[in-house]
């Protein structure tokens, strides 16, 4: 369903564009065309986030937490001066 979101839209503007090519303004053909681009983004966001998941279910020991110990003080004090 997420997926078919994004795709759809791009659709949808596409056929406008097809059908209203040469009677559109220009402002209006970009603003289609930026639609159709953040539709696009969108969708390659959550295809690279279902890869993500995909990745960690299936990698079982690929990811390993690393601990370290820290000095809290010091941790504070350098975010204090960002």
């Amino acid at each position: 369903h997420d997926l078919r979101n994004p795709l759809t839209a791009v659709m949808l503007q596409l056929k406008i564009l097809g059908r209203s090519f040469g009677t559109m303004s220009e402002a209006d053909f970009q603003a289609k065309v930026e639609k159709m681009n953040r539709a696009c983004v969108r969708m390659n966001r959550l295809i690279q986030d279902l890869l993500d998941v995909s990745i960690l279910e299936g990698g079982g020991d690929q990811f390993k937490l690393l601990y370290d110990k820290f000095s809290a003080n010091s941790l504070l004090k350098e975010a204090s001066l960002m």
